[in-house]
């Protein structure tokens, strides 16, 4: 994808790589996340994608690996047990969020999209 193409002023997306400030999408049919996300990264540089559940987030994840596999990813998913469970989470979970938040507090330059979902952004972080 070239400039040219990424800034056309005939694409209907095209004002929103011009704003400066958040972006709220909704009603996105499935499988044109990716392509929305590629080119909001490439324009804008971090992209934070909150997806309703876990499967709309790997439907986004996998359109993103096919417009743009060269855009790093990171991925925080929820909680896969309640605060006072007595079961512990999942100790996959707590390693790639772990692994996640770590990435986080590395610096960065270029393009970069992060993945979750709203029951993991309303959940706390110790």
């Amino acid at each position: 994808m070239n400039k040219t193409e990424r800034f056309s002023p005939t694409d209907p997306l095209a004002g929103l790589f011009r704003r400066r400030s958040s972006v709220t999408l909704g009603g996105v049919p499935d499988g044109l996340e990716g392509r929305i996300l590629a080119r909001l990264a490439e324009a804008e540089g971090t992209i934070l994608f909150v997806a309703r559940d876990a499967r709309r987030l790997a439907t986004a994840e996998t359109g993103l690996g096919f417009f743009a596999p060269a855009i790093p990813t990171l991925t925080c998913p929820a909680w896969d047990s309640l605060p006072y469970d007595r079961v512990s989470p999942n100790a996959e979970v707590s390693a790639k969020r772990m692994s996640t938040l770590h990435a986080l507090l590395q610096p960065h330059q270029g393009p970069r999209v992060i993945f979750t979902t709203a029951n993991a952004v309303i959940q706390r972080v110790p």
